[in-house]
């Protein structure tokens, strides 16, 4: 008992030293947003309920009838605005994001769909995306915008995905080509290139928790940065994770690690930099392979990307990144 006592008071002084902070942490610590994003729409996801089980209920005939009419409705008001390049306050965006939802559930609840939310949903994500490439994303209404139309439509898809058979829709869904001077490989059929960003889904609880646990809930846990062996054509996957640090993947390692999705991101090519050195993300992506190869690089759980000496999954493919210009 005296040595249970004994241990006991040496856990509780050790304890006690851990609840000190270190001189200057407090400034150090990066804290969370005072202002999370809220969707704050509860009756209008009740009204959704409601309109798939009114669609649902609807002759087969009727259903389609009126599913063409609002879809042709939100093609013709696409295609017709007059703004080229939209800022992110034009009434624009709410208004197709509020009408897509009234439709996607009426289309979940069609017996044969069409892949129309699906083309609907990349014109929309090709258009936000082109023009908010003007935007200043440092503000709270640009960011929230682009954030309800990018993830409420996708949402929406998704949804009517649940919904559908397994032969009308296609899991691998090719959004844009953009072009690249880097060399390639394919996985699971997608071509990717050297300097590439891979942004993926785990299986675990934590991969929930990192995906949903931001200001901007999102559906991606992880990134990875390829590196294509221009000789061999071999692809690596250079990442960090929780228990190891950095390291290199191969192609068999990377795809036997559950993943229940995942994104191919590239540099646009209309970026100066790569324009003027459009062998730019391939060096980048060699500069971080060797760097893990040459220093062990342990997780930064600190989450701190202005030190290297650590790094979290992203700021790999971030640090590379700055090497070279590109922040």
């Amino acid at each position: 008992m005296k040595k249970i006592l004994k241990l006991m008071l040496v856990l509780a002084g050790v304890y006690c030293l851990l609840l000190i902070p270190l001189p200057g942490a407090e400034g150090n610590l990066q804290r969370a947003s005072e202002a999370p994003f809220v969707w704050d729409q509860d009756a209008l996801w009740a009204q959704l309920e409601k309109t798939f089980v009114q669609g649902r209920n609807m002759a087969a005939s009727d259903l389609d009838s009126l599913v063409a009419q609002m879809t042709r409705e939100l093609d013709s008001v696409m295609e017709n605005y007059p703004k080229d390049r939209i800022p992110p306050q034009d009434p624009f965006y709410s208004m197709l994001l509020d009408r897509f939802f009234r439709v996607a559930p009426l289309i979940a609840a069609q017996e044969h769909k069409s892949d129309w939310h699906i083309q609907f949903y990349n014109r929309i994500r090709n258009k936000l995306k082109s023009d908010s490439q003007g935007w200043d994303m440092g503000q709270p209404s640009a960011r929230q915008q682009a954030y309800k139309v990018l993830y409420g439509v996708r949402a929406g898809v998704e949804e009517i995905m649940l919904q559908s058979t397994a032969e009308e829709f296609n899991t691998t869904q090719f959004v844009s080509e953009v072009a690249s001077a880097t060399p390639s490989t394919t996985i699971l059929g997608i071509e990717v290139h050297s300097g590439d960003l891979l942004v993926s889904r785990g299986g675990a609880e934590v991969s929930a928790f990192i995906s949903r646990g931001n200001d901007y809930p999102g559906n991606f846990s992880h990134v990875a940065m390829v590196y294509i062996d221009s000789a061999t054509g071999e692809p690596s996957f250079v990442e960090a994770h929780i228990e190891k640090g950095v390291a290199i993947a191969t192609k068999e390692q990377y795809l036997k690690d559950k993943k229940l999705r995942f994104m191919v991101m590239r540099p646009r090519a209309n970026l100066e930099a790569i324009r003027a050195n459009p062998m730019l993300p391939h060096q980048a992506a060699a500069y971080m392979y060797g760097e893990s190869q040459s220093r062990h690089i342990p997780y930064d759980f600190k989450m701190d990307y202005n030190d290297p000496s650590a790094m979290f999954c992203s700021e790999v493919g971030s640090y590379a990144y700055k090497q070279f210009g590109l922040p």
